[in-house]
């Protein structure tokens, strides 16, 4: 059996690369929980070091190295997001002089996650891969700011993949580890259910979707099974007024701030009137009425809304239409 260190980049103080679709940091730490849970129900040794303290950049880094360095292990391994300008996608693995294992993981994610091949990179710059003892790889997880690539987010299914690339075997389950206590779900095919921002002072997070279930120990940015004002989290499935943020985590909806999830595989198809006299809008606002359509007419969409808690698209003429189903339909 092989031992690991693994850890999450970056941490709450000093963060990574947000997007609307989430912040690197926590989106990083569901892909190291689940992969260190995997590892470990495999009979790997897997250390967890990733660092929560560091206030500037060099010490987190330097937290991060001397956490790796305290074990003797066969490889350490990095997560991180990537970011440039929207539009740019896929998935890359760093590396010092492990280049075969990263050509290896990044095309095993390829092909698992649908995320484009950007290969194997070499990157001597980087502190982590040049001051780690054991080898190291550090993988970044598509673009964060890529509505593709995040369309295409699972925790799950990313943790599996690096398993796989590194051990040729899978682990089943859709939980990041821990008892499910009955509550846990599989997210959405297309991965992310959206964002939430917590604006209760202190939220309990429970393992499962109801006050009957425990605290989650180990959860939230403190990890004290508790999430506070001003935190986001990625929501991945919503059950009796609860929404999952990931594996065994559930936290109450009425303390928080709920952003559905853009539906990027819309993004581009027509929206067509099923009904004569359809009202369209000139903006984001139910009471800003336009110009009624009628029966066949097609859009294209250019943008998913939600607008007072129901479902808008934005389409390339300008104009805004409901996506309720009882009235139009995607093609």
């Amino acid at each position: 059996m092989a031992t690991y260190n693994v850890h999450g980049g970056h941490n709450g103080i000093v963060m990574g690369a947000n997007s609307q679709f989430g912040k690197e940091h926590i989106l990083d730490r569901q892909v190291k929980d689940a992969l260190i849970s995997k590892l470990r129900a495999l009979g790997h040794t897997v250390y967890d070091c990733t660092d929560e303290v560091g206030s500037t950049q060099s010490a987190n880094l330097r937290n991060i190295v001397a956490k790796c360095n305290a074990h003797k292990v066969d490889l350490d391994i990095s997560l991180h997001l990537n970011a440039y300008n929207g539009t740019a996608n896929g998935v890359e693995v760093c590396y010092y002089d492990q280049q075969a294992l990263a050509a290896k993981v990044s095309k095993q994610l390829s092909d698992d996650i649908g995320w484009s091949n950007r290969g194997a990179k070499p990157r001597t710059d980087l502190y982590v891969l040049n001051n780690t003892a054991a080898p190291a790889i550090l993988i970044e997880l598509g673009f964060i700011d890529n509505a593709g690539d995040m369309g295409k987010w699972n925790t799950d299914k990313i943790a599996n993949s690096i398993v796989k690339a590194l051990t040729g075997q899978t682990v089943g389950g859709g939980s990041t580890g821990g008892s499910t206590g009955g509550g846990t779900v599989a997210p959405p095919s297309d991965g992310r259910y959206g964002t939430l921002t917590v604006t209760g002072d202190v939220v309990n997070i429970r393992k499962g979707p109801g006050t009957n279930y425990d605290i989650a120990p180990g959860t939230g940015y403190q990890e004290d099974g508790k999430a506070r004002q001003g935190e986001t989290y990625i929501v991945w499935a919503e059950q009796n007024g609860w929404y999952n943020v990931g594996g065994d985590a559930w936290i109450i909806k009425d303390f928080v701030d709920f952003i559905p999830a853009p539906q990027a595989n819309e993004v581009g198809k027509l929206v067509v009137a099923l009904v004569d006299g359809l009202y369209t809008y000139n903006s984001a606002n139910w009471n800003d009425k336009g110009k009624t359509i009628n029966k066949g007419t097609a859009l294209t969409i250019t943008e998913v809304l939600t607008v007072d808690g129901y479902k808008m698209y934005k389409t390339k003429s300008g104009i805004y239409i409901t996506a309720a189903k009882e009235y139009v339909v995607v093609k």
